[in-house]
């Protein structure tokens, strides 16, 4: 699953569940954007904001 998301977001919100969303669900595999740019998530392939 491809992911962006402003640093704000990650940084309070995503990042202190990561590992523990990373042991539970072992089979996903996340690849997080983190950028503050605008972002065009569908040219981009992106499946989450």
């Amino acid at each position: 699953m491809r992911i962006t998301t402003p640093r704000f977001v990650y940084q309070n919100l995503l990042k202190p569940i990561y590992a523990e969303f990373c042991k539970q669900y072992p089979n996903i595999e996340l690849e997080i954007s983190v950028s503050d740019a605008t972002v065009d998530i569908l040219q981009e392939g992106f499946e989450l904001l």
